[in-house]
């Protein structure tokens, strides 16, 4: 398994950069420009670029994806799962088994989104405050949504995903791998693969009529639930 990640900020606005736009899809350069926001556009632009290059690694396009029902990546040999948030966009691949990530920016979020967990995860962030249970709630919910991307339900198996179960043992039935890197936390469920220590960091830069890539690999803060 690899993970990619990729950020927003140097990149152009789609809708005044249309040359700029060849590496995408049909579908991809559509959706980049349809976007209301600014944010929602660069999102879009940098969701298209980084599945496109990786792809590349693997020789493959994305003319070779299909999409699952609730829009789960899907290509022959390869399993992918991509998410994004704030400024970020990530991607996880595996050649062996289906995969799935969630990524979210840590933040201040109402009381009423802790009905998604079940008693004990909400009795574990009852026991929290300020930062601390903002951070916790992120690391339970994007395990959560990793664990409902891996299998390609979608929100609508939100309530009934587990992470945490009465006596604190995991059920997610899986292996679930949590990274932590300033606001950000990115979740990974996986059968059986191990987790990979490092996060290829791609930064995107516009270059006359075309992008270049920088290329970093950085170790993040990992945690694996068990």
């Amino acid at each position: 398994m690899r993970i990619f990640c990729a950020g927003t900020e140097g990149l152009p606005d789609p809708a005044e950069s249309a040359p700029l736009l060849f590496e995408l899809s049909e579908e991809r350069r559509e959706r980049a420009l349809r976007a209301v926001t600014l944010r929602a556009r660069k999102t879009a632009l940098a969701s298209g670029l980084l599945l496109g290059r990786v792809l590349a690694l693997y020789g493959r396009s994305e003319r070779e994806l299909g999409y699952g029902q609730h829009g789960k990546p899907l290509c022959d040999g390869l399993w992918l799962s991509l998410s994004h948030s704030g400024e970020r966009v990530a991607l996880a691949v595996s050649e062996q088994e289906s995969v799935g990530c969630d990524l979210e920016r840590v933040r201040a979020v109402p009381e009423r989104a802790s009905r998604a967990f079940l008693p004990a995860e909400r009795e574990l962030l009852g026991r929290l405050s300020g930062r601390e249970r903002e951070r916790a709630f992120f690391r339970l919910w994007t395990a959560k949504e990793s664990i409902l991307k891996r299998t390609g339900e979608g929100l609508r198996g939100l309530r009934s995903a587990g992470v945490l179960g009465a006596n604190g043992e995991l059920l997610a039935g899986c292996r679930l791998g949590t990274y932590e890197s300033g606001d950000y936390v990115l979740s990974v469920c996986t059968e059986g693969e191990d987790f990979p220590h490092e996060i290829a960091f791609w930064e995107f830069l516009p270059e006359g009529d075309h992008f270049s890539v920088r290329k970093r690999l950085s170790e993040v803060a990992f945690s694996e639930w068990v």
